[in-house]
């Protein structure tokens, strides 16, 4: 992720804050392999917390079979964002969806893009791993 700097843990606003969408597809690529066995938290339409239901934020998640995650978020400098994941019949996609004008544009863009693509993916996984590239001293440009 060599053109993505990150300056808080939050993702809030930060002018020096930026990232490619190339970057956000391996970012959550890289949260699937590395911790899988919290990755379904990500799939959660919503979660019960002091008797308060929150809900996720990624409304694919209710509205789309086999989508499982991974981040939704908003600044005003990037607009309205959406990395999603689909497995579906043996075949897995992420998509990434940056600088929308709504959370409704958004969805139905990764919508689109997942109705579109997502047949065309190979039944067999094609992409290496991410997890030994992020370990090796001088990590190849993913």
């Amino acid at each position: 992720m060599a053109n993505t700097v990150y300056v808080n843990a939050s993702g809030l606003p930060a002018d020096a804050q930026i990232t490619t969408a190339r970057e956000q597809a391996v970012l959550g690529r890289a949260i699937q392999e590395s911790f899988p066995e919290y990755y379904r938290y990500f799939a959660l339409p919503s979660f019960q917390y002091r008797g308060m239901s929150i809900s996720n934020h990624n409304a694919l998640l209710r509205q789309m079979e086999d989508v499982d995650g991974i981040k939704s978020g908003y600044t005003d400098a990037s607009g309205y964002n959406l990395v999603s994941s689909v497995r579906c019949e043996g075949r897995h996609l992420v998509g990434v969806v940056l600088g929308e004008r709504s959370n409704g544009s958004r969805d139905a863009r990764m919508r689109r893009l997942i109705e579109a693509y997502l047949r065309h993916a190979a039944p067999t996984r094609t992409a290496p791993s991410i997890i030994p590239a992020m370990h090796e001293p001088n990590p190849p440009h993913l």
